[in-house]
């Protein structure tokens, strides 16, 4: 069985070289399907995609045994690697000459007491070839292989939800068509299925590039209700699926990863038979730097695993092995057991925001990662619109009632407060409103989920906040326009819920202790007077601004607010009204969620929600 075999660039999806192919000497080019190494050239496959993660593999499955395949041709040697996170050991050394495309190999034994066994850190092993050419070579691909049959068999389910991104799904579905669902030779050939939840209603039924696809209309009750509607389907099919994959609509993937996940599951050994396997987020603007993989929920915080590692270096790349402790997967890509689901029924009714971290505490099982297991999807940083203060307040509040015993009334009220000034130095005046609705309608409990129709109210929140309109014109009157799109880039914040204050994109010069004392600059006269800032930054970008224009990078859509002195009085009042209003439902909430939340994640009333 062939465990994991070479990926290559793909112009439509990442085009890094070092993630597929690291050049130690020389030159290499990648065309027709193959790497052409040119003479005295020094290439390894010590990379993010085509290195073998052995110490994973020896973690997470009981395989005694692998050899590496590379199929080559040209004059030169190979050496068999591996590499621990500071140096590297060959292994084995073979010769070679070959005038057409030659298979060579290698085998490794992978018991503890092999030559794997001085390593400490195992799983953060990675076994990989070099390749030195003595004249021009051609690599067409290298395989890891195993006469181990699987445990057991995988019947993978794939779920994605979508809204009005017809061409990112129509590509996806292609991708899966073409490498997977209509390949006789791949291993995963009729035991995948595709169910697209169409939240928008626009998508065409008929072209869905195979009959293992199927596409549906679905009422818009957010990512949360599309990736639900994917999990009923699943589980009413006639397949008895053993796994649901939940996946983005605007990711981009190569079809390697799926192959990879699923036969992970199907090697998985008695300890990890049950987990979830989750895939990395990689950033699209600057594809080899990792935004998260797997991920800690503290109380009212996400703590993000190697976030921003480069996967371009060795020994960054050996690091992401590591395993570390993680409560979830976000479900850009996320494979969770069918059978899990069933046990601790479907997710709550988030709508957006916090879905994925709810669950992955609920299931409450451990998530297995691996190089060459990720995607690409665009940064979060500066797509955060203001009804999404709305979901982040009501749904962190919900998570923690339902799933930490110690969470206090003090504890939300230092949450809400501190959301509340946030939002005040970034002069984000209408977010108040959500992030106060976002209380009221915690405080109703789980009647305000199993009442209300998540259509009507989303429209209701939209309306609340800031409205985003075309600001390009605003944008050129900005005389540090130019200054700012160098930094923009250089951004690394998120709009995940709960998340801290993201990092500044600017160099602010004002020293800690005066941001404190003059409330960033608001006890002091304003010096800048029109900014532009993307919508991720920081509150200390706006230090001594009078005004800012508030935009989306991409679109230039956007807002404009301005420091107003009398919201600095309206905040005290808005703070004494939600903490009123915890004093008077905090406590009966928690205990309403805790005793009922079941009541709204079961089928029967995610099928009533959904007009099922």
């Amino acid at each position: 069985m062939i465990l994991q075999e070479m990926v290559y660039p793909d112009k439509e999806i990442c085009t890094v070289e070092q993630m597929y192919l690291r050049t130690q000497q020389g030159k290499v080019t990648f065309d027709d399907g193959a790497f052409h190494l040119m003479q005295d050239t020094i290439a390894s496959t010590l990379t993010y995609f085509n290195a073998f993660s052995i110490g994973k593999w020896i973690e997470y499955t009981d395989i005694e045994q692998i050899s590496m395949h590379l199929f080559l041709k040209g004059q030169g040697q190979i050496e068999l690697c591996i590499f621990d996170g500071s140096e590297t050991i060959v292994l084995e050394k073979k010769d070679f000459i070959h005038t057409e495309i030659t298979e060579e190999s290698f085998t490794l034994l992978m018991q503890e007491e092999t030559k794997l066994s001085f390593v400490n850190k195992k799983e953060s092993v990675l076994c990989f070839a070099r390749i030195i050419a003595k004249e021009e070579c051609l690599l067409t691909n290298i395989q890891y292989q195993t006469t181990k049959k699987p445990i057991r068999q995988i019947e993978l389910a794939i779920g994605i939800c979508t809204y009005r991104r017809e061409e990112y799904v129509q590509r996806t579905l292609k991708m899966l068509a073409d490498q997977i669902l209509c390949d006789v030779h791949s291993p995963l050939y009729h035991h995948v299925k595709v169910y697209v939840s169409d939240n928008g209603n626009t998508l065409d039924t008929t072209q869905t590039f195979s009959d293992a696809v199927k596409v549906f209309y679905n009422k818009n009750a957010g990512g949360t209700g599309g990736f639900t509607r994917c999990m009923i389907e699943t589980m009413e099919d006639k397949t008895e699926f053993t796994h649901i994959l939940l996946m983005d609509d605007d990711i981009k993937i190569h079809a390697d990863t799926i192959k990879r996940t699923w036969l992970l599951l199907a090697y998985a050994n008695e300890k990890y038979k049950d987990s979830v396997v989750g895939g990395a987020l990689l950033r699209t603007d600057h594809p080899n730097i990792q935004h998260t993989n797997a991920e800690i929920w503290d109380i009212d915080r996400v703590q993000t695993m190697h976030q921003g590692l480069d996967m371009c270096n060795v020994t960054q790349l050996s690091q992401n092995e590591e395993i570390l402790r993680s409560d979830y997967n976000g479900w850009w890509y996320c494979c969770i057991p069918v059978a899990t689901i069933k046990e601790v029924q479907l997710p709550l009714p988030f709508f957006i925001h916090m879905d994925d971290i709810e669950y992955g505490i609920r299931l409450d099982c451990p998530i297995m990662t691996m190089n060459g297991i990720g995607v690409w999807h665009d940064s979060f940083e500066h797509r955060k619109a203001s009804s999404v203060e709305y979901y982040d307040m009501r749904n962190l509040l919900t998570a923690n009632a339902i799933h930490n015993s110690k969470y206090t009334k003090k504890q939300a009220k230092k949450r809400v407060m501190r959301h509340l000034v946030f939002q005040l130095l970034k002069y984000r005046y209408e977010d108040w409103k959500l992030t106060i609705k976002g209380v009221e309608d915690f405080c109703k409990g789980t009647d305000f989920y199993k009442t209300t129709d998540p259509v009507k109210l989303h429209q209701q929140i939209m309306q609340m906040g800031y409205q985003m309109t075309d600001q390009s014109q605003t944008l050129q009157n900005c005389d540090c326009l130019e200054d700012i799109k160098k930094k923009e880039q250089k951004g690394t914040a998120s709009d995940r819920a709960g998340e801290e204050e993201p990092v500044s994109l600017y160099q602010v010069k004002a020293h800690s202790k005066m941001d404190f004392l003059t409330l960033n600059g608001w006890l002091l006269p304003g010096k800048r007077k029109l900014v532009p800032l993307p919508m991720g930054c920081c509150s200390k970008d706006l230090f001594r601004v009078r005004k800012v224009v508030y935009y989306d990078p991409e679109s230039k859509k956007g807002f404009v607010t301005q420091r107003k002195w009398r919201k600095l009085f309206e905040l005290l009042w808005q703070c004494h009204k939600v903490n009123r209003l915890l004093d008077q439902n905090f406590d009966k909430a928690v205990k309403d969620y805790q005793k009922n939340y079941k009541e709204i994640t079961n089928m029967a009333f995610w099928k009533r929600y959904l007009e099922l």
